[in-house]
């Protein structure tokens, strides 16, 4: 009897840590759907719509004052949420999640505008492959991948740097090694994110709804930056 109560216990610890777990990612994923669904209602809206010509004037075609808050505001949001999260109250972390689901809706909606409608179902089918793909494979795998996401951290950094350089270079072979990199760092990123999705679950479970926000935030992110970059690259 002795013997056996140890394992017992230690058996029930893992199945409340993987209820845990499965929990988190549901509230995760969740989340990270109703942003895609906001974003992309917003998107074609504003692409099938005279709401278009609030981004860009219908004279001149330059970028309006709206088309540059909607592309650079969610940085400051993505800042103000991963900073603030401790005094932030539930509340406000869905209205800021909610607001940059929004802006960024009003970005892609360009994206209707330069690709053909064909092409874009086609790379939001890969991304989506690859991202549920690449999902599983983080969240069951048994392999630390904290050294590897923090290589994919510095891929992203560089990958900044190149695409800075690149401005003044004007290089088409270089753009498209940006690219190449990009899909496999975001894809990479999107293990590692699940990973850590994973770990938290296991331990915080669903008291810390603010985490699952954030958390479904950062792999929404990084799907969108993986979708445009597939959508580059097959314009190519």
């Amino acid at each position: 009897m002795n013997t056996y109560m140890p394992q017992e216990n230690a058996f029930s610890k893992e199945q409340v840590s993987a209820a845990s777990a499965k929990a988190f990612v549901t509230q995760v994923f969740g989340w990270m759907f109703l942003a895609m669904v906001i974003s992309a209602s917003i998107a074609y809206a504003f692409a099938t719509s005279d709401l278009i010509y609030m981004l860009f004037n219908n004279t001149t075609g330059k970028p309006t004052p709206l088309f540059w808050i909607a592309l650079l505001s969610p940085i400051a949001i993505v800042l103000v949420m991963n900073f603030g999260m401790e005094k932030l109250s539930f509340g406000v972390m869905i209205a800021l999640f909610v607001g940059y689901a929004s802006l960024m809706g009003i970005s892609l909606s360009t994206v209707f505008l330069a690709y053909d409608p064909i092409a874009i179902a086609k790379a939001f089918g890969i991304t989506a492959g690859t991202f549920g793909i690449m999902a599983v494979a983080g969240y069951t795998t048994k392999a630390d991948l904290s050294k590897f996401g923090m290589i994919m951290v510095f891929g992203v950094i560089g990958i900044v740097l190149a695409m800075v350089m690149n401005m003044f270079m004007q290089s088409s072979q270089l753009s498209l090694i940006i690219d190449i990199v990009c899909i496999i760092v975001f894809t990479g990123l999107i293990a590692w994110k699940m990973q850590m999705v994973r770990q938290m679950g296991e331990q915080v479970g669903t008291t810390q709804p603010k985490m699952a926000v954030f958390m479904a935030l950062s792999l929404y992110i990084t799907f969108i930056n993986l979708f445009l970059t597939i959508l580059r690259f097959m314009r190519r």
